[in-house]
């Protein structure tokens, strides 16, 4: 028999192939949680955004009103003319006018992104009350710094309000507020 092939044994091959097994094994949940945290800050930098155009638009219109309180989510935009029918937001008068989501989104306030792919429900303001739910999930000592109102806050997309899953919020000093545990 001729001794001299080269090559691997199938016992070499498979303690090669266990060893990888192993290592990938140890790395998964680190990865994992890599994942989780980069769609957090994600979402996150993306809350931001939103409490500064909020913000942004609270200061120029102090006087006007948001029409919808539910959640940014996959916001359909027909037509292109800030502020509706009228034109522009600037020519908001009157006593209370009302501002819907699309016209914040037209008028550049807010980033036209698909808010339902971050794997959140964000809200403006207290967000018909939503935002002060996702309260209930952050440390007490930390609601007393709070300077209201509430910009903006997210809450996990779970179909329901703040349940247990991760939220943040934004105070008017744009400091983040956020339940201790970012659970998937």
């Amino acid at each position: 028999m001729n001794r001299n092939k080269k090559g691997f044994t199938l016992m070499e091959v498979m303690v090669v192939v266990l060893i990888i097994a192993i290592l990938a094994a140890l790395s998964i949940p680190n990865v994992i949680g890599y994942a989780r945290d980069a769609r957090n800050d994600r979402a996150k930098a993306t809350l931001y955004t939103i409490a500064q155009g909020y913000k942004n638009f609270r200061n120029e219109f102090p006087w006007a009103t948001i029409s919808t309180l539910g959640p940014l989510q996959n916001i359909t935009l027909n037509g292109n003319d800030c502020g509706g029918v009228g034109g522009s937001l600037a020519t908001l008068t009157g006593s209370n006018p009302v501002v819907s989501y699309q016209d914040l989104i037209k008028c550049s306030y807010l980033d036209n992104i698909n808010y339902g792919g971050l794997r959140y429900n964000f809200y403006l303001g207290n967000g018909g009350n939503a935002c002060n739910a996702c309260m209930s999930g952050i440390p007490a000592t930390q609601i007393a710094n709070m300077v209201q109102p509430i910009l903006a806050c997210m809450i996990g997309n779970d179909g329901g309000g703040y349940n247990g899953n991760y939220c943040a919020l934004i105070d008017a000093n744009n400091t983040l507020y956020e339940t201790p545990v970012a659970e998937d």
